[in-house]
């Protein structure tokens, strides 16, 4: 029996099937790729939108209409972000030049307000700050106009905090009270009316003529600390010129 026209059938066929087979896989591999370029160029143009928002750009909006339903939600949430952040940035733009931030405020106009509530009267706070009767209220109004609001009420025969006033007071007196206490004290000190010396002297003068001089020094400064250090002359010496006294006394 003749096989051999069967045999070239079945190459024939094999060399048909294996053809049509890497055509298919071929095709098959083109359209996914079609495919997936087309699905994912919704993507592609959000992340093009994206890299064009700047801190300066922010009007740029994801294309909501041109996305699959699926990406829908994805792109409207981006876009409610990006107007919340737009919102943000034109506000702080528009903030005016007394915002809380740029603050630009007198120590003297708070201790104007501060005398003011204390005492109830523009001429008595200007007698207990020194200064001309008309300068509290110009003072108190030049630290209104910075804060950007009334501080406080005023009437021909009255005066009253408003809420901001009442507040600023609550939040300044203490640091006001605190600085004025620092302040005086300074001056006590820079004035020898307060603070501490430290005198150092060898042990015989100490013992001989320092006991009646501290108890002198103590009766007109009761205020001033006096801590006395007795040495041998030369570290006296030394200690002094390193500023560990403030005077001492020894023998040449």
């Amino acid at each position: 029996m003749d096989t051999e026209p069967h045999a070239h059938f079945m190459h024939a066929l094999r060399r048909s099937l294996t053809f049509y087979t890497t055509l298919a896989v071929r095709a098959s591999g083109m359209f996914g790729w079609w495919a997936a370029r087309r699905g994912l160029a919704p993507l592609r143009t959000m992340a093009s939108r994206a890299r064009a928002v700047t801190a300066h750009k922010l009007d740029e909006r994801m294309p909501v209409e041109a996305v699959p339903v699926e990406m829908a939600d994805l792109a409207a949430t981006l876009n409610a972000m990006l107007e919340r952040l737009q919102n943000g940035s034109e506000r702080e733009r528009a903030l005016p030049d007394y915002c809380p931030m740029r603050i630009n405020y007198d120590l003297h106009d708070l201790r104007a307000l501060h005398e003011l509530a204390r005492l109830g009267s523009f001429n008595r706070a200007a007698d207990a700050l020194s200064i001309t009767p008309s300068a509290p209220s110009r003072r108190v109004a030049k630290l209104e106009a910075a804060l950007g609001g009334r501080s406080v009420e005023r009437t021909t025969r009255s005066m009253t905090l408003t809420p901001l006033g009442e507040l600023l007071l609550e939040r300044v007196r203490p640091l006001l009270e605190s600085l004025e206490e620092s302040l005086q004290e300074a001056f006590r000190i820079a004035w020898g009316l307060a603070g501490k010396v430290t005198v150092g002297c060898m042990a015989s003068v100490a013992h001989s003529l320092f006991s009646a001089a501290v108890v002198e020094f103590h009766r007109n400064a009761p205020d001033v600390q006096v801590c006395l250090r007795d040495d041998a002359g030369s570290r006296v010496r030394s200690m002094v010129l390193g500023r560990e006294m403030e005077f001492g006394a020894t023998t040449l």
